[in-house]
């Protein structure tokens, strides 16, 4: 979602269970935006043992979700003993959070839900403790 100019927003859960969702702001390039709404399934299979782009304002990652920025959401399905590695690069910082799972991120253990902020890195070598699902945003 880009809110862009303003939008009038509400969430409802209208599945039978219960939900867990993620709320990822990232500051936009400029003010003033068009404000849209766009939804696209990432199965997981296409995550399997890689981090792959989900939404990105960088022009190399076509396919993905449009975000107003040089950032990158990236997800990741890794199994136990597997092992991704994301490079950052000059100045910039990432936040990964495990969604499902345990895992390490450059040594230090990482539980379920619990978001880890990262600047001065230039990798991130992340290592699954178990089954886990991850979600890693790259920003300037």
């Amino acid at each position: 979602m880009s809110a862009g100019t303003g939008i009038v927003h509400a969430e409802y859960n209208e599945e039978p269970e219960e939900t867990q969702i993620f709320q990822i702001w990232i500051i936009p390039d400029a003010a003033g935006h068009e404000p849209r709404w766009d939804a696209k399934a990432f199965p997981k299979e296409d995550r399997a043992g890689e981090l792959v782009v989900l939404a990105s304002g960088r022009s190399q990652d076509a396919g993905a979700l449009r975000i107003n920025q040089d950032a990158a959401v990236l997800g990741a399905t890794i199994t136990k003993g597997q092992k991704v590695v994301h490079t950052l690069g000059q100045g910039r910082k990432a936040y990964l959070v495990p969604a499902v799972g345990s895992i390490s991120v450059n040594g230090q253990q990482v539980n379920a839900r619990d978001g880890v902020a990262i600047a001065e890195e230039d990798t991130i070598e992340i290592v699954a403790n178990e089954t886990s699902e991850i979600v890693l945003v790259d920003v300037p």
